[in-house]
């Protein structure tokens, strides 16, 4: 995990527990807007799951 990301600084210091699902809604809030590949990006890297997404065309979509 980036020592330098502000939201993993906030979690630990409130005793969040750093997962994917509370990483968005600490960043994010709620509720959560429509997940797209543009979010999943902005995620830390060990937070990203991209098997949620499939390659339409040209551009990944969440998987339904």
């Amino acid at each position: 995990m980036d020592p330098h990301d502000r939201v993993i600084a906030l979690m630990k210091e409130a005793g969040i527990p750093v997962t994917r699902e509370n990483y968005i809604a600490t960043n994010w809030g709620e509720p959560v807007p429509e997940w797209t590949s543009e979010l999943e990006a902005e995620l830390p890297e060990e937070l990203q799951d991209w098997s949620l997404f499939e390659l339409k065309g040209q551009e990944p979509k969440l998987k339904k």
